[in-house]
Protein backbone atom coordinates (compact mmCIF):
# COMPACT_ATOMS: atom_id res chain seq x y z
CA UNK A 1 0.00 0.00 0.00
CA UNK A 2 2.98 2.41 0.98
CA UNK A 3 4.42 1.62 -2.43
CA UNK A 4 1.18 2.03 -4.51
CA UNK A 5 1.02 5.42 -2.60
CA UNK A 6 4.49 6.34 -3.13
CA UNK A 7 3.90 5.71 -7.05
CA UNK A 8 1.09 7.95 -7.01
CA UNK A 9 2.72 10.84 -5.21
CA UNK A 10 5.43 10.52 -7.89
CA UNK A 11 3.08 10.73 -10.68
CA UNK A 12 1.52 13.34 -9.49
CA UNK A 13 4.65 15.06 -9.04
CA UNK A 14 5.82 14.18 -12.44
CA UNK A 15 2.27 14.96 -13.92
CA UNK A 16 2.42 18.64 -12.34
CA UNK A 17 5.99 19.44 -13.78
CA UNK A 18 4.30 18.42 -16.88
CA UNK A 19 1.54 20.41 -16.44
CA UNK A 20 4.23 23.67 -15.54
CA UNK A 21 6.02 23.65 -18.57
CA UNK A 22 3.37 23.28 -20.79
CA UNK A 23 1.21 25.98 -19.78
CA UNK A 24 5.27 28.30 -19.41
CA UNK A 25 5.68 26.85 -22.79
CA UNK A 26 2.51 28.05 -23.83
CA UNK A 27 3.00 31.43 -22.44
CA UNK A 28 6.27 31.79 -24.19
CA UNK A 29 4.46 30.92 -27.34
CA UNK A 30 2.47 33.36 -27.04
CA UNK A 31 4.03 36.36 -26.31
CA UNK A 32 4.11 38.58 -29.04
CA UNK A 33 6.97 39.78 -31.55
CA UNK A 34 7.21 43.96 -31.94
CA UNK A 35 9.40 45.63 -34.30
CA UNK A 36 9.92 49.77 -33.88
CA UNK A 37 8.01 51.84 -36.45
CA UNK A 38 7.88 55.65 -37.07
CA UNK A 39 5.94 58.18 -34.90
CA UNK A 40 7.99 56.55 -31.70
CA UNK A 41 6.02 53.30 -32.62
CA UNK A 42 6.02 49.57 -32.44
CA UNK A 43 3.94 47.39 -34.21
CA UNK A 44 3.07 43.62 -34.57
CA UNK A 45 1.44 41.01 -36.79
CA UNK A 46 -1.12 38.44 -35.42
CA UNK A 47 0.05 36.45 -38.30
CA UNK A 48 2.62 35.14 -35.51
CA UNK A 49 -0.60 33.71 -33.39
CA UNK A 50 -1.27 30.06 -33.35
CA UNK A 51 -5.38 29.34 -35.12
CA UNK A 52 -5.81 28.20 -31.13
CA UNK A 53 -5.93 31.24 -29.60
CA UNK A 54 -8.80 32.77 -27.83
CA UNK A 55 -10.14 36.49 -26.95
CA UNK A 56 -9.52 36.52 -23.12
CA UNK A 57 -5.89 35.07 -23.62
CA UNK A 58 -5.20 37.57 -26.53
CA UNK A 59 -6.51 40.10 -24.30
CA UNK A 60 -4.49 39.30 -21.78
CA UNK A 61 -1.15 39.94 -23.71
CA UNK A 62 -1.76 42.98 -24.93
CA UNK A 63 -3.08 44.42 -22.16
CA UNK A 64 0.40 43.02 -20.57
CA UNK A 65 2.20 44.72 -23.90
CA UNK A 66 0.48 47.70 -23.92
CA UNK A 67 2.02 48.78 -20.00
CA UNK A 68 5.12 47.40 -21.31
CA UNK A 69 5.31 49.61 -23.89
CA UNK A 70 3.90 52.36 -22.01
CA UNK A 71 6.25 52.53 -19.67
CA UNK A 72 9.22 52.03 -22.08
CA UNK A 73 8.19 55.72 -23.58
CA UNK A 74 6.97 54.33 -26.47
CA UNK A 75 4.16 56.71 -28.06
CA UNK A 76 1.75 54.96 -31.10
CA UNK A 77 1.20 50.72 -30.94
CA UNK A 78 0.38 49.43 -34.32
CA UNK A 79 -1.34 45.69 -34.58
CA UNK A 80 -2.23 44.48 -38.40
CA UNK A 81 -4.77 41.95 -37.97
CA UNK A 82 -4.82 39.05 -41.10
CA UNK A 83 -8.62 38.67 -41.71
CA UNK A 84 -8.22 34.61 -40.35
CA UNK A 85 -7.75 36.86 -37.18
CA UNK A 86 -9.96 39.34 -37.39
CA UNK A 87 -12.37 37.81 -34.90
CA UNK A 88 -9.80 39.56 -32.23
CA UNK A 89 -10.61 43.06 -33.25
CA UNK A 90 -13.48 43.76 -30.63
CA UNK A 91 -10.65 42.85 -28.40
CA UNK A 92 -8.38 45.28 -29.45
CA UNK A 93 -10.58 47.85 -28.93
CA UNK A 94 -11.72 47.24 -25.93
CA UNK A 95 -8.05 47.73 -25.42
CA UNK A 96 -8.39 51.19 -26.64
CA UNK A 97 -7.33 50.50 -30.01
CA UNK A 98 -9.11 51.88 -33.74
CA UNK A 99 -9.07 51.57 -36.79
CA UNK A 100 -6.23 52.91 -38.89
CA UNK A 101 -6.67 51.56 -42.56
CA UNK A 102 -7.28 48.54 -44.38
CA UNK A 103 -5.88 47.28 -47.46
CA UNK A 104 -6.52 43.56 -49.01
CA UNK A 105 -6.25 40.83 -46.86
CA UNK A 106 -5.26 43.09 -43.33
CA UNK A 107 -6.61 45.82 -41.26
CA UNK A 108 -4.27 48.04 -39.16
CA UNK A 109 -5.24 48.54 -35.81
CA UNK A 110 -3.41 51.88 -33.52
CA UNK A 111 -3.40 53.49 -30.24
CA UNK A 112 -2.07 56.77 -29.34
CA UNK A 113 -0.35 55.93 -25.81
CA UNK A 114 0.33 59.52 -24.21
CA UNK A 115 -2.79 60.82 -22.70
CA UNK A 116 -1.46 64.35 -22.61
CA UNK A 117 0.31 64.47 -25.59
CA UNK A 118 -1.36 65.53 -28.99
CA UNK A 119 -1.20 62.81 -31.58
CA UNK A 120 0.74 63.55 -34.58
CA UNK A 121 0.12 60.42 -36.37
CA UNK A 122 -1.61 61.36 -39.54
CA UNK A 123 -4.93 59.93 -41.09
CA UNK A 124 -4.61 57.15 -44.05
CA UNK A 125 -5.07 57.91 -47.63
CA UNK A 126 -6.70 61.14 -47.75
CA UNK A 127 -5.71 62.23 -51.10
CA UNK A 128 -5.95 60.38 -54.65
CA UNK A 129 -3.91 61.67 -57.38
CA UNK A 130 -5.70 61.69 -61.06
CA UNK A 131 -3.20 62.41 -63.86
CA UNK A 132 -3.99 63.22 -67.56
CA UNK A 133 -2.12 63.68 -70.72
CA UNK A 134 -2.73 66.83 -72.94
CA UNK A 135 -1.20 65.21 -76.30
CA UNK A 136 -0.17 68.03 -78.27
CA UNK A 137 1.35 67.42 -81.53
CA UNK A 138 2.51 70.84 -82.29
CA UNK A 139 2.96 70.78 -86.15
CA UNK A 140 -0.79 70.97 -86.42
CA UNK A 141 -2.15 72.28 -83.03
CA UNK A 142 -4.34 69.37 -82.17
CA UNK A 143 -4.34 67.70 -79.45
CA UNK A 144 -5.93 64.13 -78.48
CA UNK A 145 -9.47 64.55 -76.31
CA UNK A 146 -11.97 62.03 -75.55
CA UNK A 147 -15.44 61.36 -74.35
CA UNK A 148 -16.22 58.99 -71.23
CA UNK A 149 -19.26 56.31 -71.60
CA UNK A 150 -20.28 57.54 -67.96
CA UNK A 151 -22.36 60.64 -68.11
CA UNK A 152 -21.83 63.53 -65.55
CA UNK A 153 -24.53 65.05 -63.71
CA UNK A 154 -24.74 69.38 -63.92
CA UNK A 155 -27.96 70.55 -62.21
CA UNK A 156 -30.07 68.40 -63.02
CA UNK A 157 -29.42 66.87 -66.52
CA UNK A 158 -26.50 64.52 -67.61
CA UNK A 159 -24.02 65.25 -70.31
CA UNK A 160 -20.83 63.93 -71.75
CA UNK A 161 -17.56 65.73 -71.65
CA UNK A 162 -14.85 66.40 -74.05
CA UNK A 163 -11.79 66.21 -72.13
CA UNK A 164 -7.89 64.56 -72.32
CA UNK A 165 -7.20 61.12 -71.69
CA UNK A 166 -6.56 60.00 -68.31
CA UNK A 167 -7.32 58.03 -64.89
CA UNK A 168 -6.11 57.57 -61.19
CA UNK A 169 -2.13 57.12 -60.78
CA UNK A 170 -0.96 53.25 -59.36
CA UNK A 171 0.57 53.24 -56.09
CA UNK A 172 4.46 53.84 -56.60
CA UNK A 173 3.85 54.90 -60.14
CA UNK A 174 5.26 58.46 -61.01
CA UNK A 175 2.95 60.93 -62.47
CA UNK A 176 4.90 60.80 -65.65
CA UNK A 177 4.29 57.03 -66.61
CA UNK A 178 0.65 57.66 -65.21
CA UNK A 179 -0.26 60.03 -68.13
CA UNK A 180 1.64 57.47 -70.88
CA UNK A 181 -0.29 54.54 -69.50
CA UNK A 182 -3.75 55.75 -69.24
CA UNK A 183 -3.08 57.62 -72.60
CA UNK A 184 -2.01 54.13 -74.45
CA UNK A 185 -4.76 52.22 -72.12
CA UNK A 186 -7.74 54.48 -73.16
CA UNK A 187 -6.90 55.71 -76.85
CA UNK A 188 -3.83 53.32 -78.28
CA UNK A 189 -2.08 56.02 -78.75
CA UNK A 190 1.80 56.19 -77.26
CA UNK A 191 3.32 58.98 -76.05
CA UNK A 192 6.12 61.12 -74.12
CA UNK A 193 5.70 62.74 -70.84
CA UNK A 194 7.03 66.66 -71.23
CA UNK A 195 5.97 68.56 -68.56
CA UNK A 196 3.25 69.28 -65.85
CA UNK A 197 0.93 72.26 -67.29
CA UNK A 198 -1.38 72.76 -64.16
CA UNK A 199 -3.06 71.10 -61.48
CA UNK A 200 -5.98 71.46 -59.68
CA UNK A 201 -7.08 70.23 -55.71
CA UNK A 202 -10.77 69.37 -55.09
CA UNK A 203 -12.26 67.49 -51.66
CA UNK A 204 -14.82 65.29 -51.02
CA UNK A 205 -15.05 63.78 -54.25
CA UNK A 206 -17.78 61.13 -54.47
CA UNK A 207 -15.26 58.94 -57.17
CA UNK A 208 -12.58 58.79 -54.49
CA UNK A 209 -14.88 57.73 -51.51
CA UNK A 210 -15.57 61.66 -50.27
CA UNK A 211 -11.66 61.95 -50.12
CA UNK A 212 -9.54 64.83 -51.51
CA UNK A 213 -8.44 64.83 -55.47
CA UNK A 214 -4.90 65.76 -57.05
CA UNK A 215 -6.01 66.35 -60.54
CA UNK A 216 -2.95 67.10 -63.06
CA UNK A 217 -2.46 67.85 -66.41
CA UNK A 218 0.35 66.92 -68.09
CA UNK A 219 1.90 67.77 -71.43
CA UNK A 220 2.80 65.30 -74.06
CA UNK A 221 4.57 64.19 -77.04
CA UNK A 222 3.06 62.08 -79.12
CA UNK A 223 5.06 58.83 -80.78
CA UNK A 224 1.84 57.43 -82.66
CA UNK A 225 -1.10 59.18 -83.92
CA UNK A 226 -3.75 56.34 -84.75
CA UNK A 227 -6.68 55.68 -82.34
CA UNK A 228 -7.67 52.03 -81.29
CA UNK A 229 -10.51 53.07 -78.69
CA UNK A 230 -10.91 51.59 -75.41
CA UNK A 231 -14.43 49.99 -75.65
CA UNK A 232 -15.19 49.68 -72.17
CA UNK A 233 -14.39 53.05 -70.58
CA UNK A 234 -14.51 55.50 -73.59
CA UNK A 235 -17.36 56.54 -76.31
CA UNK A 236 -15.27 58.42 -78.41
CA UNK A 237 -12.03 60.17 -79.54
CA UNK A 238 -10.30 62.36 -81.54
CA UNK A 239 -7.87 64.52 -82.77
CA UNK A 240 -9.19 68.26 -81.85
CA UNK A 241 -7.82 71.43 -82.50
CA UNK A 242 -6.49 73.64 -79.41
CA UNK A 243 -8.87 76.40 -80.64
CA UNK A 244 -11.91 74.79 -81.00
CA UNK A 245 -11.47 73.16 -77.66
CA UNK A 246 -11.49 76.07 -76.01
CA UNK A 247 -14.44 77.03 -77.93
CA UNK A 248 -16.29 73.95 -77.79
CA UNK A 249 -19.45 74.00 -75.44
CA UNK A 250 -18.63 70.51 -74.26
CA UNK A 251 -15.53 71.13 -72.72
CA UNK A 252 -14.65 71.73 -68.39
CA UNK A 253 -13.20 74.70 -67.74
CA UNK A 254 -9.83 73.04 -66.72
CA UNK A 255 -9.58 71.77 -70.22
CA UNK A 256 -10.20 75.45 -71.73
CA UNK A 257 -7.05 76.19 -69.18
CA UNK A 258 -5.40 73.67 -70.20
CA UNK A 259 -5.74 74.05 -73.86
CA UNK A 260 -5.03 78.14 -73.54
CA UNK A 261 -1.70 77.40 -71.75
CA UNK A 262 -0.70 74.71 -74.49
CA UNK A 263 -1.24 77.33 -77.59
CA UNK A 264 0.73 80.19 -75.74
CA UNK A 265 3.28 77.26 -74.74
CA UNK A 266 3.66 77.17 -78.92
CA UNK A 267 3.56 80.73 -79.59
CA UNK A 268 5.79 82.27 -76.43
CA UNK A 269 7.62 78.78 -75.93
CA UNK A 270 7.10 76.02 -73.47
CA UNK A 271 10.03 77.31 -70.94
CA UNK A 272 7.47 79.73 -69.79
CA UNK A 273 4.66 77.52 -68.66
CA UNK A 274 6.43 73.52 -68.49
CA UNK A 275 7.20 72.95 -64.56
CA UNK A 276 9.32 69.99 -65.23
CA UNK A 277 10.13 66.82 -63.39
CA UNK A 278 14.32 66.16 -62.09
CA UNK A 279 14.67 62.89 -60.70
CA UNK A 280 16.45 63.30 -57.23
CA UNK A 281 18.33 60.42 -55.40
CA UNK A 282 16.72 60.75 -51.47
CA UNK A 283 18.87 62.11 -49.24
CA UNK A 284 16.69 60.09 -46.07
CA UNK A 285 17.30 56.91 -48.19
CA UNK A 286 20.15 56.62 -50.44
CA UNK A 287 19.07 53.57 -52.58
CA UNK A 288 15.70 55.40 -53.74
CA UNK A 289 14.98 58.42 -56.15
CA UNK A 290 12.31 60.95 -56.05
CA UNK A 291 11.03 63.30 -58.65
CA UNK A 292 11.18 67.22 -58.22
CA UNK A 293 8.68 69.53 -60.46
CA UNK A 294 9.70 72.95 -60.77
CA UNK A 295 10.09 75.47 -63.74
CA UNK A 296 12.75 75.04 -65.83
CA UNK A 297 15.75 77.04 -64.20
CA UNK A 298 16.47 78.15 -68.15
CA UNK A 299 13.58 80.15 -67.80
CA UNK A 300 14.95 82.17 -65.05
CA UNK A 301 17.36 83.17 -67.47
CA UNK A 302 15.19 84.54 -69.96
CA UNK A 303 13.38 86.23 -67.79
CA UNK A 304 16.58 87.77 -66.39
CA UNK A 305 17.44 89.18 -70.07
CA UNK A 306 14.13 90.45 -70.34
CA UNK A 307 14.53 92.57 -67.38
CA UNK A 308 18.19 94.02 -68.64
CA UNK A 309 16.73 94.72 -72.23
CA UNK A 310 13.51 96.40 -70.84
CA UNK A 311 16.23 98.59 -68.75
CA UNK A 312 18.24 99.49 -71.14
CA UNK A 313 15.45 100.86 -73.34
CA UNK A 314 14.19 103.02 -70.75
Amino acid sequence: MFNSILKSGIHSQLLRKVIVRNISTSIELMQLKWQRVAFNGIQTDLEQLPESIDTREFSRILRDDIQKWEDDGKRSMWVKVPVKKSYLIPSAFKNGFVYHHAEGDYAMLFQWLPEKVECKVPVYATHHVGVSGLVLNESSGNVLVVQDKRKYKIGTTKKMFWKFPGGLSDPGENIGLTAEREVFEETGVKSEFQSLLLFRQQHEMKATFDKSDIYVVCRMKPLTYDVILCDDEIMACEWMHLSEVIDHPDTTPLTKIAAKLAINGMKYGFEHFDISACELRSWVDPTKTFYIYHRPLNSIDSLRAQKDINASSR
